[in-house]
């Protein structure tokens, strides 16, 4: 075997390694609290949203309050952001990103309408959210939530 094909398998290996599925719930249970601003509208439509979908309940705690052992869904301009190179004040308006990190999940965009847009994006293209207009929406059912 070449020295360029080893190479290449085993990138190929690593990275079939480093990538997972985050089980959000599972059998309508989840192990994944949302840290950040408890009274941020972004975090009030995750997790509205997320206990539709799964039947769970996400509990919502300050990030400086994580129970320890627990996964995290972070929404903002977290510590847990900043410490993994993400700084969403950085961001332009309206920009955002959700990245995983282990088995944590960073959610977050600029201040000027990043974070509700991210929330959004997660929602929709994640997990099959569609909103048509104030008095109508589709917002699909999995208790086993990936």
């Amino acid at each position: 075997m070449s020295q360029k094909t080893c190479i290449l398998l085993v990138l190929f290996v690593i990275s079939l390694v480093s990538y997972a599925d985050l089980r959000l719930s599972t059998n309508g249970k989840t192990d994944y609290v949302i840290a950040g601003d408890p009274a941020s509208m972004e975090i009030r439509e995750l997790k509205y949203h997320l206990e539709k979908i799964t039947g769970a309940v996400f509990p919502v705690v300050k990030e400086n309050a994580v129970p320890r052992g627990k996964k995290v869904i972070y929404v903002g301009n977290t510590a847990f952001a900043k410490k993994n190179g993400i700084d969403f004040l950085k961001f332009k308006p309206e920009t955002w990103l959700y990245k995983t990190v282990g088995n944590d999940l960073i959610v977050g965009g600029h201040p000027h309408h990043g974070n509700i847009y991210a929330v959004a994006e997660l929602l929709e293209n994640e997990f099959g959210c569609r909103w048509y207009n104030f008095e109508s929406e589709k917002i699909p059912r999995n208790r086993n939530l990936t």
